[in-house]
């Protein structure tokens, strides 16, 4: 199946989604898994949640900051108050623990980032505490694990460890077929060939800051 990216560009608490060749307005927090039915979840600056059905924006019930969507099966978020929800039978379920981000891979693989930058990895119905201090990570697959810390350093987990990675940015983004593309301070789009990182054409030349959201089927 064809792949489709969406390029989000943040000034302030206010979002540009770019769904080529469409500008839509209004979001602060954009997830896709690029099926051709309902392919785009995302929250805006109310923690509203929206699904994109192909021709507009369906809202769902429900409060939420952040989404993260790695198939039609795997929908997770975090809402306000960081507490933990996973879409399931249609309804939202909520899950032990407390998050700011939390990322899906399309294979079920999931991972997130406290408040304390602690990481964690969703293991048989628990969270397992991995070592690091991240800002947010983002999952492919269970073999495509990134993360940023406060820092801006890029991380990748290897399996076992977090393996350091050059270059410097903001927000990252991964989908299941090893894709990886990030942004940095100066809002320069960049995506990882698979030993270094190659800059892309700027989408936004204004904006204040950038975040792009990836496909998770491939």
């Amino acid at each position: 199946m064809r792949r489709s990216k969406f390029f989000t560009s943040v000034k302030k608490q206010f979002l540009l989604i770019f769904i080529f060749p469409f500008v839509i307005i209004g979001f602060t927090e954009l997830d896709t898994f690029a099926q051709n039915e309902h392919p785009v979840w995302g929250v805006n600056v109310h923690d509203q949640i929206w699904k994109w059905n192909g021709h507009n924006w369906e809202r769902q019930y429900g409060s939420l900051k952040q989404i993260s969507v790695g198939s039609p099966k795997h929908i997770w978020g975090v809402s306000g108050n960081e507490k933990i929800y996973r879409w399931k039978y249609g309804s939202w379920v909520l899950v032990p623990g407390s998050l700011k981000d939390v990322a899906v891979g399309n294979d079920g693989e999931v991972w997130g980032v406290n408040l304390h930058d602690m990481i964690y990895r969703w293991r048989n119905n628990k969270w397992e505490k991995i070592e690091g201090s991240l800002k947010m990570v983002t999952v492919g697959n269970k073999k495509s694990d990134w993360g940023i810390n406060r820092k801006d350093e890029i991380w990748h987990w290897t399996g076992y460890e977090w393996e350091k990675i050059e270059g410097s940015l903001k927000w990252i983004s991964a989908s299941a077929d090893d894709e990886v593309w990030g942004v940095n301070r100066n809002d320069d789009i960049w995506r990882w060939t698979g030993n270094s990182w190659e800059k892309r054409d700027r989408l936004c030349a204004y904006s204040h800051a950038g975040t792009l959201a990836l496909s998770n089927d491939p």
